[in-house]
């Protein structure tokens, strides 16, 4: 964007001001410029799920209302997802995509162990959103890409075999809620993607 618009001739602009200051801002000290710059929304799931897989739960629930407001609630203006997904901060600039949205749903799986009454229902309701987003990227060949379905022509989003494990243990962890309500879209898009877990076939490592 800041070389664009500088060789349009608008190097003062507000704008490329604002973007060589983050550049500036974020340059390491070898020199050098990280791809992201804000992992927060995978980090926290991460970090959720490693204290759940030793019975430890976080403090507070300041960690699951931040995490339910980093849920997209409308169609994003990038790549023209639906609603329902996770990006990976909480900045305008993350887009959703099948790993963010998959450790989201296993880190509110374990959250709605211990919610009752109305937070447990606001977290079953993020978590139906979620799958539905999650089972409608699914491709024809029973693997998850990253951000869009049906791009098989890019090979970053084509099926990866660790995005579809990342998408089967989400599924997993609300198998429960959503048999209850009366979908098959769940078991069609397990066995699906047991097809394409027993490939090599791509990677993508967030």
């Amino acid at each position: 964007v800041v070389m664009s618009l500088a060789a349009s001739g608008c190097v003062g602009h507000p704008v490329v001001q604002r973007g060589l200051a983050f550049l500036r801002a974020s340059v390491r000290r070898d020199g050098s410029w990280p791809i992201d710059t804000n992992l927060a929304a995978w980090v926290t799931t991460l970090s959720v799920n490693a204290l759940a897989a030793v019975d430890r739960e976080p403090a507070g629930e300041r960690w699951l209302d931040w995490l339910l407001s980093c849920q997209h609630q409308r169609p994003h203006p990038y790549t023209g997802a639906a609603p329902g997904g996770w990006g990976w901060s909480d900045l305008s600039g993350a887009v959703p995509d099948a790993d963010d949205t998959a450790g989201a749903l296993v880190a509110l799986a374990h959250a709605a162990q211990v919610c009752v009454g109305e937070k447990r229902r606001q977290v079953e309701a993020a978590a139906a959103a979620g799958m539905r987003w999650l089972l409608d990227l699914q491709n024809a060949d029973g693997g998850w890409p990253t951000f869009c379905r049906g791009w098989g022509k890019l090979p970053f989003d084509r099926s990866g075999t660790d995005l579809a494990a990342h998408a089967l243990r989400a599924l997993a962890a609300w198998q429960t809620l959503w048999r209850a309500n009366g979908s098959n879209a769940w078991g069609n898009s397990v066995a699906l993607g047991r097809v394409i877990t027993g490939t090599s076939r791509g990677n993508f490592m967030p």
